[in-house]
């Protein structure tokens, strides 16, 4: 009974249950324990399997408290064994704990954002389950998933590629010139034969007193490329922008992409403009 009761007001104090479940828990393991150490009182058993009724029992009741808590992370692909021996250390601390190069655990989002402004990081801002953080005049993300409704786990901060900053948006390749004249891009209208394209987001611009139908793809941003091709491709469900013009996009295979876009509302625009070929786009802005 006293051990029970030590295993319910553990999983109380760590916060890993709640009243309910904890009680559950520890009366289950109060029935495993006198099942188990039943015959161990026996005293015609003999020592060598008195010591492995315990053993038995000890890892039994550790398995059993483990999956009663974490059952539902079970099925993550994660390194289940490296985050157990962690747990203790972020349950009890107020820091997130670096399990590997590329993975924090911690109990909420405040310890993750507490560690890493320690290592120079700073805060900018969320999109969905993505900390996007600035360090040395660079954007960083870092994104998160539950492990059990317990815990957090963490990417280490990647480098958003900003190359996009940079570039003039009016970076693009001609595809085809044509003999109407213009005075500003909205003189001309894309041929309905690009805009069925999936290489590129093709649009129309006024070049020199002339329609031109142009790719307007910023080279050396892979990040950007990569959105702007799901986009041309029907592949996006949704888009997300923040003011600082970091993006993200949700693709229909549940994956997330995310860069930092050459102006605001650039990701806007294109999602738009892909409405006649894909149907609509979820949009949201911060």
């Amino acid at each position: 009974m006293l051990f029970a009761g030590v295993v319910f007001a553990a999983a109380r104090a760590f916060g890993l249950a709640g009243k309910e479940q904890a009680e559950k828990v520890s009366q289950t393991l109060l029935f495993l324990v006198y099942c188990t150490c039943y015959p161990v009182s026996s005293s015609t058993m003999h020592k060598k399997s008195k010591i492995f009724y315990v053993a038995a029992l000890a890892l039994g009741l550790f398995v059993f408290a483990y999956v009663a808590v974490f059952g539902r992370a079970l099925g993550q692909d994660e390194n289940h064994l490296s985050i157990l021996l962690h747990v203790p250390q972020a349950a009890l601390g107020s820091h997130a704990v670096l399990l590997n190069t590329e993975q924090y655990l911690a109990k909420n989002a405040t310890a993750f954002l507490k560690t890493i402004e320690e290592d120079g990081y700073v805060f900018l801002e969320q999109l969905g389950s993505g900390y996007v953080l600035g360090k040395d005049n660079n954007h960083y993300v870092s994104t998160s998933h539950a492990y059990s409704s317990h815990f957090l786990l963490f990417t280490t901060p990647v480098l958003i590629d900003d190359t996009a900053a940079q570039t003039s948006d009016n970076t693009y390749e001609v595809m085809e010139l044509s003999d109407e004249q213009c005075m500003t891009d909205s003189d001309c209208d894309t041929p309905a034969s690009y805009r069925l394209q999936s290489s590129c987001p093709y649009t129309s611009t006024c070049i020199d007193g002339a329609c031109a139908v142009v790719c307007k793809m910023p080279r050396g941003n892979p990040d950007w490329v990569k959105i702007t091709q799901a986009i041309a491709d029907c592949e996006v469900v949704s888009v997300m922008q923040t003011h600082t013009r970091v993006v993200s996009v949700l693709l229909k295979d549940d994956r997330t992409l995310m860069a930092v876009e050459p102006r605001l509302d650039a990701i806007l625009d294109l999602a738009l403009q892909s409405e006649e070929k894909c149907g609509p786009v979820m949009m949201a802005t911060e």
